[in-house]
């Protein structure tokens, strides 16, 4: 990876090893601007920084090579990396004819992927937390509850994990209720190096038609959600030291259960969930299906489509171990 200098100190809430130039002329220094109060990098620099080549249009702008790619569309936030949907923070745009993503995005969601530069750790205690129970039936379907279904998945998934080797403890084993706060509570005392909430999705009444699997990650400090038209800049919201891994877990546990179930890409997403935002570890929430979905509902109840789920976040585990461990 090549070495880029210049003497520009960075803001204190990025680690990272890229520097910086402020002239848009400058030698061999990823560039950035400011716009709309936040700074944003030059999208060439960072296909140089990389070793791709970028291959800009008049709606999206692409970069990529033989080991991964990334497509961006200006005015809008989503776009993709390695052919896996995702949200960005902040809407790419065009500078004169240079496109622009936002420093957030390139920091926190393209470059941990693109380049898996996350903070290594061990991976030993994964905790398992099947959504909702007991008096909490979460999302219903018109013959199964998510509560069910959930808790189906995590005994699967934590069947498939032990037989790898780690050891694998749930937030609850039945059909009880655990309000929110103690589900990543009980991860920190099981010294969880991992936490994965599990549950099925709905559209609501009278919505049939959409249907799909989505990942979600805490929000960085400072961003917007995947919900939200702009960050509120009004209310400090936090993220968490994990940022980085959080995406990068996303998109190996995303793109694990892609691969072995084909279902719809609905994406890699941000949201401040209150599991998420307490974690004291990587962690993330998958939507599985959609209960308003009938066709989705259905495959959900079954044992081989929930083992298809179910390899495909262990799949998505243990390529996030491997990167962790260098394998």
């Amino acid at each position: 990876m090549r070495k880029i200098l210049t003497g520009l100190a960075f803001i204190s809430i990025f680690v990272f090893s890229f520097s910086w130039a402020s002239d848009a002329n400058a030698g061999p220094y990823i560039r950035y601007a400011s716009y709309n109060g936040l700074r944003y990098v030059y999208l060439r620099d960072i296909a140089t920084y990389y070793g791709m080549k970028m291959q800009p249009g008049d709606k999206t702008c692409d970069i990529r090579s033989q080991s991964g790619n990334a497509t961006f569309t200006y005015s809008h936030r989503e776009g993709r990396i390695n052919g896996i949907r995702v949200t960005f923070m902040f809407s790419p745009y065009l500078n004169g004819s240079e496109p622009m993503i936002s420093e957030y995005d390139f920091m926190l969601i393209v470059d941990p992927i693109l380049r898996n530069a996350v903070s290594k750790h061990k991976l030993g205690v994964i905790v398992l937390d099947p959504g909702h129970g007991g008096k909490d039936n979460g999302a219903q379907g018109r013959f199964y509850r998510e509560k069910d279904l959930t808790l189906m998945m995590a005994r699967r998934l934590k069947d498939i994990l032990q037989a790898k080797g780690y050891m694998v403890l749930m937030t609850r084993e039945k059909d009880t209720f655990v309000e929110l706060p103690d589900r990543p509570a009980k991860a920190a005392a099981y010294k969880a190096d991992l936490f994965v909430s599990i549950h099925c999705n709905s559209a609501g009444s009278g919505v049939s038609n959409i249907n799909g699997i989505e990942t979600f990650c805490l929000t960085p400090e400072g961003a917007p959600s995947t919900s939200d038209a702009k960050a509120r800049s009004s209310k400090k919201e936090n993220g968490n030291s994990f940022n980085k891994n959080n995406v990068y877990l996303a998109y190996c546990v995303h793109r694990g259960m892609l691969r072995n179930t084909g279902a719809t890409d609905r994406g890699i997403k941000e949201q401040r969930f209150a599991v998420l935002r307490d974690a004291q570890c990587p962690a993330v929430l998958v939507e599985a299906g959609f209960l308003s979905n009938l066709t989705e509902e259905r495959n959900l109840a079954t044992g081989s489509y929930q083992d298809k789920i179910t390899f495909g976040i262990a799949e998505g585990i243990i390529a996030y171990h491997r990167a962790m461990s260098g394998r």
